[in-house]
């Protein structure tokens, strides 16, 4: 909970003098102050050989034509394999035992986004972001459930369809906390990928 409020607060953060700066800049960039509504599908891949399916719906706010900020949410689910042991009776492992569970995941990102070409037909963007992940499955008969953090790169291109609609295809690069050791977990990373449509307004 002390970390969720810790994301929520950095959030916050970021946001409101970039809200105030855009106020400044909205009269010279007609980016400055947008929003954009998007939608998005895809799967992903992890360094773990797991794979799975996630849909999103985001928010992206302009601070000018060159740099914006991104919320979204959505839900997903992946295959995800479990290891259970049977010891004897001096408590000696004899046997480890595999299961392919599904689970499922309730995403929550921010990212901050850099517009290479703003304004062309097709315009490239990459950027840096941070979040975590809700996840839940059933295991043996019993519910389980945990939060995990993680920091990610994005990048990808958005074609721009109309004045106020456009779409996205992008790669993002994730990697998660691991709390057993106390730092990222490379091994574990997972690559997500996608096409999304957005609206401005």
């Amino acid at each position: 909970m002390k970390r969720f409020i810790v994301v929520f607060a950095v959030a916050v953060a970021l946001m409101a003098p970039c809200a105030v700066f855009a106020k400044d800049v909205k009269q010279k960039d007609p980016y400055a102050n947008k929003w954009v509504l998007g939608f998005s599908a895809g799967g992903y891949s992890s360094g773990q050989g797991s794979t799975g399916m996630m849909l999103n719906v985001g928010v992206e706010y302009y601070i000018m034509k060159y740099v914006s900020t991104s919320l979204t949410t959505g839900y997903g689910f992946f295959g995800q394999q479990i290891e259970s042991y049977t010891y004897d009776n001096q408590g000696r492992i004899i046997a480890i035992n595999k299961d392919n569970i599904n689970t499922n995941v309730v995403p929550v990102d921010l990212a901050v986004i850099g517009h290479i070409l703003p304004g062309k037909s097709v315009n490239p963007y990459i950027g840096p972001g941070g979040g975590f992940n809700y996840l839940w499955w059933s295991y043996q008969g019993k519910d389980e459930s945990d939060i995990q953090y993680h920091v990610f790169a994005t990048a990808g291109v958005t074609i721009k369809v109309s004045k106020k609609f456009a779409m996205n295809i992008g790669l993002t690069f994730t990697v998660p906390w691991d709390d057993k050791t106390s730092q990222f977990a490379f091994d574990q990373y997972y690559l997500s990928y996608g096409l999304s449509g957005g609206y401005m307004f």
